[in-house]
């Protein structure tokens, strides 16, 4: 138990201290304000036969959290993809090797990592789509509890499935990335 609390640890940090994390949430928290516009504004992101919500809680959360849902899902699985190749480029995996770890625990280990990642951007996002409640001022009563549910609904469930991907295409298509983004596209 203790190997595998290392491992996704060292994959975590290894992996959220990467200048490719650093820009993917850059481009989140980005997006994440935009997904959410003024009252006034000429576009929308989200609409239900031409009409716009209400700009509650649950309206902002349900917003935020299935565009997020929807992006992360495209450029998550490019974050977190070739894991195991780094392992094998840095020669970590030789290390690894050497510990009385099983490949379905590796695996496992790594797909967790992939997940906590990927997990780590939504939390911020959430953070910031709160900040831009705020900040658009609507005059609604913030419920955190609506503006959660869509994130737990959606993005937790979506990007596990990711993070699993992201893995399984690494395994059985090893070196070949583009037909890993092929067969994920």
């Amino acid at each position: 138990m203790q190997y595998l609390y290392m491992i996704v640890k060292n994959d975590y940090l290894q992996r959220t201290r990467s200048y490719s994390f650093l820009i993917t949430l850059a481009v989140t928290v980005f997006m994440a304000y935009s997904f959410v516009p003024a009252q006034d504004a000429n576009y929308t992101t989200l609409s239900a036969s031409g009409y716009k919500g209400v700009y509650n809680s649950a309206w902002v959360g349900y917003v935020s959290g299935i565009m997020t849902t929807v992006m992360l899902s495209y450029y998550g699985f490019v974050l977190v993809n070739s894991g195991i190749k780094k392992d094998i480029e840095t020669e970590v995996g030789l290390i690894i090797a050497t510990t009385p770890i099983s490949n379905f625990k590796y695996l496992l280990c790594k797909q967790l990592s992939n997940y906590l990642v990927l997990l780590t951007i939504v939390a911020i996002t959430l953070v910031v789509s709160i900040g831009v409640f705020f900040y658009r001022g609507t005059g609604y009563p913030f419920i955190l509890s609506n503006f959660l549910l869509p994130y737990l609904f959606f993005a937790v469930p979506a990007l596990f499935v990711v993070a699993s991907l992201a893995i399984v295409g690494e395994v059985f298509l090893g070196k070949r990335n583009i037909l890993q983004f092929i067969v994920y596209f």
